[in-house]
């Protein structure tokens, strides 16, 4: 998919330890109405979702250079957090959440391209995720980026190089 800059006002951040308290809340702001809740209702909370944050920034294989941060100014307004899954060839998408009210702007789609180019300069040929198939926006944004799925709901797409 063609590279898209940011638009106008919003700067990409690398992810480090000091941003741990940004990442969790845009996780609780992405996932405050989410049909998600139903499945993880320790995610409408703060501590849920520090919890969360932290579990998954402890993965074997946390790759911080292919997990992000985008603001708005100062604002913390969307993340992903990815790793390379241990023993594998597979990089994997282990969150990606946007602010409601920074949606339809590109954001999720910009930060999944500079996973994916990540993936790519660390000789990771294929990306995975696992998506909710009820979470019906989801499934459909990772389709259009060229995501396919098997019959347990993992999304994957090889990595072209």
């Amino acid at each position: 998919f063609p590279e898209r800059p940011l638009p106008r006002g919003y700067n990409l951040i690398p992810f480090n330890p000091g941003l741990m308290p940004a990442f969790s809340a845009v996780s609780r702001m992405a996932f405050l109405r989410s049909p998600e809740l139903e499945y993880y209702p320790s995610l409408a909370t703060r501590k849920g979702c520090n919890e969360m944050v932290d579990e998954l920034t402890d993965l074997d294989g946390f790759l911080p250079d292919a997990s992000l941060l985008v603001r708005w100014h100062n604002e913390p307004v969307g993340i992903i957090i990815a790793r390379r899954l241990p023993a594998s060839v597979f990089g994997e998408i282990k969150l990606v959440a946007v602010a409601p009210r920074h949606r339809r702007k590109g954001l999720a789609r910009f930060l999944v391209n500079k996973t994916l180019d990540t993936f790519e300069e660390l000789g990771i040929p294929h990306a995975v995720l696992n998506i909710n198939r009820s979470n019906r926006g989801p499934v459909r944004f990772f389709r259009i980026m060229g995501f396919q799925v098997n019959n347990s709901g993992t999304y994957g797409r090889e990595i072209p190089h």
